[in-house]
């Protein structure tokens, strides 16, 4: 009970003092109290070549690095080739669809995928090579 007594008093009044002319001398007291460092112009560091080239080299070694990951190591993790996937057949047959989609239409191109893979779908080898 005493406790609340001791809150309520407390709400009206702020219980932190600081002394009489605390504020008005302070920057003057802070400032007297650093120490005295001489001005030293600093000259701007130059750049040299090597620094402004190091990203660009970076990045293609990056693309080199990734480069020769997909052509060299990533091939030979799928090495084993399915004679009678869809995939042979497409590799086979991909310069005469080269040849036909630069003089083509859509409606020819669209005649050729049906006369490729009606067969497949006839025959139910279409799943097989998976």
């Amino acid at each position: 009970m005493n406790s609340e007594n001791n809150l309520e008093q407390l709400k009206e009044k702020n219980p932190f003092r600081v002394p009489e002319g605390y504020w008005e001398g302070l920057t003057d007291r802070m400032m007297e109290k650093l120490p005295e460092k001489e001005f030293v112009p600093v000259e701007p560091r130059k750049v040299t070549i090597m620094e402004y080239v190091r990203p660009w080299l970076y990045l293609a070694a990056i693309i080199a690095g990734m480069g020769l990951f997909f052509k060299v190591i990533a091939p030979k993790e799928n090495s084993t080739v399915s004679t009678d996937s869809l995939l042979v057949s497409e590799q086979r047959k991909s310069a005469s669809l080269g040849a036909l989609s630069k003089t083509g239409t859509n409606e020819d191109y669209l005649e050729y995928v049906e006369d490729r893979c009606a067969g497949y779908v006839l025959s139910g080898n279409l799943g097989e090579g998976e």
